[in-house]
């Protein structure tokens, strides 16, 4: 690649992407070191690199159900995107599932989706930003950072606690050339989790929390949009996750996004989107890219909430739940 040789690297890439013994983890690594060491983006295809990343998306979006963006390559997308729509999704999308609507949706929420990490710089979460108000109308507009009880805590083991906890916005450092890391100020309302599938009360064991952060944001981010309610369980039903699975740049899962079902009481959502180690207090967002559920875990053997027996799955604890906990406090 470094000597300009592009069919040659192109060659050696699809046999790398495609050896048996490479897992998910040299896939990664691989793909980061095109994005953020060689520069190459998928949308230009003018450097060696910029055409290896291309197929590398494309492998990535067709065989595993993701796709990783550079945070500086946000504002450039968004760019290219309005400039010349058509033009996009015809050089560069072209997977099925894989639209302008869902790279729109992912754009616009990247500036407000964050890793937490520990003051040892180890990444063990996912959050993200809302208006205070979007969860209850006293807080007003003031930024909440949410997130789940077992990533920031003090009644999970293994959380971390809110004195030791970071909060990171990919976005923002790209912007600024360096990072900036958040302190918890004070936790607003916290709840702990229940196992995995186990149905409660609307109210109940809700695994979040929800802090203030020392400094507000409002400089580059404005809050994720909301949903008021869930979707319907339809045939093209969707559940999209966005985070920082383990440890990485911001990832999307789109293909095979389908939302699976909610229990009776709306508490619990359950959707087959590919995720990973790190997605922990992920927003989980409808088809209309609103934030719908927070993102807590997932299982090979998930108990079904109607019906009995397990499937894979993955979980979210609706917003609705959160909101619904949050007036019962107040009585």
């Amino acid at each position: 690649m470094a000597q300009g040789r592009r069919d040659d690297a192109e060659l050696w890439l699809y046999r790398f992407m495609l050896h048996p013994q490479v897992n998910s983890f040299g896939l990664d690594s691989y793909d980061r070191q095109l994005r953020e060491i060689w520069q190459g983006d998928p949308l230009r295809r003018l450097t060696p690199a910029d055409g290896l990343q291309q197929i590398m998306a494309r492998h990535l979006l067709s065989r595993q159900s993701r796709w990783s963006v550079a945070p500086g390559m946000v504002a450039r997308l968004r760019a290219q995107i309005a400039a010349d729509p058509q033009g996009f999704e015809k050089n560069f999308s072209g997977v099925n599932s894989f639209g302008l609507d869902a790279l729109q949706g992912l754009l616009s929420a990247c500036a407000s989706i964050g890793c937490v990490s520990n003051r040892r710089g180890e990444r063990l979460g996912t959050g993200f930003l809302l208006r205070g108000g979007e969860l209850d109308g006293a807080w007003g507009d003031d930024l909440v950072f949410v997130t789940n009880a077992h990533v920031i805590g003090t009644e999970v083991d293994k959380a971390i606690a809110p004195a030791d906890a970071l909060v990171s916005f990919e976005v923002e450092a790209a912007k600024a050339g360096k990072p900036t890391f958040y302190e918890v100020d004070k936790i607003e309302f916290s709840s702990a989790p229940a196992a995995l599938g186990e149905q409660r009360e609307l109210h109940d064991a809700l695994d979040v929390t929800i802090v203030r952060l020392k400094a507000q944001a409002n400089g580059f981010a404005d809050g994720l949009p909301t949903a008021r309610a869930l979707p319907l369980i339809e045939a093209n039903s969707k559940a999209f996750v966005v985070g920082h699975p383990s440890g990485g740049g911001l990832q999307i899962s789109l293909h095979d996004s389908q939302l699976l079902d909610t229990c009776d009481n709306q508490r619990l959502v359950h959707y087959r989107t590919p995720t990973e180690p790190g997605s922990s207090g992920s927003p989980v967002f409808n088809a209309q890219w609103k934030v719908m559920a927070l993102h807590h875990g997932g299982s090979v053997k998930m108990p079904r909430l109607r019906g009995g027996g397990n499937y894979p799955s993955n979980e979210g604890i609706s917003l609705l739940a959160v909101r619904a906990a949050l007036a019962k406090q107040k009585t």
